[in-house]
């Protein structure tokens, strides 16, 4: 090889230039900046999931054992469902950190961010070395590819901690493939705490390599390298599996989320039919970089390019095959081993052997890189237009109402046993709230009597609490946090908290989970206010809602102010995430002007049995000012 390295010998590969680490440091600034964001925005809007808050509360203030922060009765850690140390050394911060909990979790994410764009900026010194001041540009441009991928945004929108693997991974394979193999043990080291299975991702790739090394004359000096590091991660993984079902029980990851219990059992050809279908339509941010690599092996004839297409491929049949659906459809963060696989082209150019001039493997590997972005954007234009606004909007965490939430979860824990809480609202608060008093989709036991939510999470409170009930509604001092009781709340308990009462609401009641618009939030009172200007754009929708089939009707209580001949405000019910619209009303700019009080707009609708996910939305064209005070559905 003309310019690249024939050994494992640091002293061919020349350091790394000033240029190259400030770049890095810029992308990796720009990828903490936009995650921080966009988490800090997560938890202000109603973190929908528990793990948000689960990771969170575990790696905030942290024990060696990494305690689940939601546990029942007793503590229960985290090893049992995965060995991962690494969360509780980045936890440690957070002792000497004046940070809450959500302002830490962030910084935690963006810190993970970060490191993909820093990784990917490095990687890709080898291959633009030579090419001037162009060259960190470059390199810096490949830093973001990777850190701001299609498979890094769907991950963002459920953080969660799994993509430390791919940028520990992507470090160690950019130091590996530069010779300096010394300083790639850290990262090497590192990613292997992230889960008890990283080292066994690791396996694949190194193994793979070393069988092409030994086949590969002119690449065999590099045989003992990656079959010690081969050895050195599949060995860890026995061992810390071995360990982890020895002396750690009470969740089998393994059982309840891909094999299911009986094994296999779930297992059918319309399963897999079903799961190819969802690749087709919304997975191929994921599926198309690898193909792409995969072409590109096959047209420069190139083995080092195919190891980072096959190297993953047990991961997609197992996930394929997968008993739990979120990972069976590649969803959130499942794909993140294949974050590898977008930036392998840049990684191994260091070894390929016929490289001749770089152009063509320049175009292929920004193809393999920038398709996952393109792709993501193409599939999921909401998801990319939330996430891009959200991260590019700063906001402060105030710990003040942070703290003053969990005054009035405690309060209202010593005032009675029968209150139970959304998940939302046991994500924000984990270490508050235990595990038998969260009250989820999918809980069985007897409604609450007294429910406690958070204004604009996605949890609905109507198939839970029963339809057609009615209950007393009032707004805690926070203004996120909303009660609802079946009776009235005695004075002793509004002695205590100052509550607000907003009188009767009748499930189905979606006001509270209204999701604001890109420019939309809620005031103190909890309605949803679009008071900027703005291009036109969604003010808010409704829940995705699951009805049984039938005739329905929709309120809409809204108010709209400094509206022009030329504005427009439009009502709809969709379903089907959208693909069909059912019913929709425009008012025109004159009307709004005539309009200077409350107005209630009502639709009629019929569900089907072969719908599901309704929305209800409210746009705007225009930039005149609106408050969606409610939304209703009842038959």
């Amino acid at each position: 090889m003309s310019d690249g390295i024939d050994g494992p010998n640091p002293k061919l590969a020349p350091p790394i230039g000033v240029r190259y680490w400030v770049a890095a440091g810029m992308v990796a600034g720009m990828a903490f900046w936009f995650n921080n964001n966009y988490v800090l925005h997560h938890f202000l809007r109603g973190p929908y999931m528990n793990d948000t808050g689960a990771v969170a509360g575990m790696v905030y203030h942290p024990t060696l054992d990494l305690q689940w922060p939601i546990a029942a009765e007793q503590q229960v850690s985290f090893y049992p469902s995965h060995v991962a140390p690494l969360l509780y050394l980045l936890g440690l911060p957070s002792y000497l950190l004046p940070d809450i909990l959500p302002v830490f979790y962030a910084k935690f994410i963006g810190l993970m961010y970060a490191l993909l764009g820093l990784a990917g900026t490095l990687a890709a010194e080898p291959l633009t070395r030579k090419w001037g001041r162009r060259g960190p540009l470059a390199a810096g441009l490949a830093g973001l590819g990777l850190a701001f991928s299609g498979i890094s945004l769907g991950a963002i929108q459920f953080p969660h901690y799994e993509l430390y693997y791919a940028g520990l991974a992507v470090l160690f394979f950019a130091l590996l493939m530069r010779g300096q193999s010394r300083w790639a043990a850290v990262p090497f080291g590192l990613a292997l705490l992230v889960r008890e299975d990283a080292g066994l991702h690791l396996f694949g790739i190194l193994a793979l390599l070393f069988l092409g090394a030994s086949a590969t004359a002119s690449l065999r000096s590099w045989r003992k390298l990656f079959g010690g590091y081969a050895l050195a991660a599949l060995s860890y993984a026995v061992v810390v599996i071995a360990l982890q079902k020895t002396f750690f029980h009470g969740d089998d990851s393994l059982g309840r989320i891909y094999l299911g219990s009986p094994a296999f059992a779930h297992w059918s050809v319309a399963l897999v039919a079903k799961r190819l279908g969802i690749y087709l339509s919304a997975r191929k941010y994921v599926f198309a970089p690898w193909l792409l690599l995969l072409g590109l092996a096959a047209v420069r004839r190139s083995w080092l390019l195919a190891i980072g297409a096959a190297a993953v491929v047990p991961w997609i049949i197992l996930n394929l095959l997968a008993k739990w659906d979120l990972a069976g459809e590649f969803s959130i963060y499942y794909p993140f081993p294949l974050l590898v696989t977008l930036i392998w082209p840049i990684l191994i150019y260091p070894l390929e052997i016929q490289r001749g001039k770089p152009g063509a493997l320049v175009i292929g590997s920004a193809l393999v890189l920038f398709s996952s972005l393109l792709f993501f954007r193409c599939e999921h234009p909401s998801d990319f237009s939330h996430i891009l606004h959200y991260g590019m909007t700063p906001v402060r965490y105030s710990a003040a109402e942070y703290e003053s939430g969990q005054q009035e979860l405690a309060a209202l824990a010593n005032w009675s046993p029968d209150i139970m809480y959304s998940t939302t609202v046991a994500a924000l608060y984990p270490r508050d709230i235990p595990n038998k008093l969260i009250y989820g989709i999918n809980t069985t036991r007897q409604a609450p009597k007294v429910w406690v939510g958070f204004s604009g999470e996605v949890q609905h409170p109507g198939p839970l609490l029963g339809e057609g009930s009615v209950w007393n509604c009032y707004v805690l001092p926070n203004p996120h946090l909303y009660i609802l009781s079946q009776q009235l709340l005695p004075a002793v308990m509004q002695a205590v908290e100052p509550l607000r009462p907003k009188g009767m609401v009748k499930i189905p009641w979606t006001f509270a989970s209204q999701h604001p618009g890109l420019y939309a939030d809620f005031d103190a009172e909890g309605n949803i206010v679009d008071e900027a200007p703005h291009p036109d754009g969604l003010v808010v929708s409704g829940p995705n809602l699951s009805l049984v089939p039938g005739a329905y009707t929709v309120n809409f209580q809204w108010e709209a102010a400094a509206a022009s001949p030329d504005d427009r405000l439009t009502f709809a019910v969709t379903c089907n995430s959208g693909q069909r619209v059912l019913v929709q009303t425009e008012i025109n700019g004159d009307s709004l002007q005539r309009q200077n009080e409350e107005q209630t707009i009502t639709l009629s609708f019929k569900a089907q049995a072969s719908d599901d996910d309704y929305e209800f939305l409210v746009g705007k064209a225009g930039t005149f000012k609106i408050k969606i005070e409610n939304i209703t559905v009842g038959n």
